[in-house]
């Protein structure tokens, strides 16, 4: 993994974010984004909803979504089930972010991202430390 590479694509993601909401399975999801800095709007998939409300809020409300669903099997099958729905719907669905995270990065659920993210930190801020040595 190129940690310059990845730290590039999260700064992105917390830029778009600031005007795109991110939609992500679950609260462990949420929260590991809020810790690498996103600040904008993001919506945990149905919370007791059905998949035909939630598509018909997301699509009232937004015309562009972020999906950063899990890697696993469920959430590969959520990912084309959603974005299919949304799209029908006139939503343009980003997943961009996801494809490129997951093809980056050897892990299963966004909740793993946050510890990716501040070992890449770590790699960096030592990296600086021996050049400066």
């Amino acid at each position: 993994m190129n940690d310059e590479k990845f730290l590039s694509l999260l700064d992105s993601l917390i830029e778009i974010n600031e005007n795109t909401p991110v939609i992500v399975e679950g609260i462990r999801d949420e929260k590991a984004l809020r810790k690498i800095g996103l600040k904008g709007k993001i919506i945990i998939f149905n919370r007791g909803k059905s998949l035909y409300d939630f598509s018909e809020i997301i699509s009232n409300l937004y015309n562009e979504v972020i999906i950063l669903f899990d890697n696993d099997r469920r959430g590969r099958y959520l990912t084309r089930y959603v974005s299919r729905i949304l799209e029908s719907k006139g939503v343009r669905v980003n997943l961009e972010y996801r494809d490129f995270i997951f093809s980056m990065l050897e892990m299963k659920g966004i909740e793993e991202i946050s510890t990716f993210y501040e070992e890449s930190i770590e790699r960096r801020i030592n990296g600086k430390r021996r050049r400066m040595q």
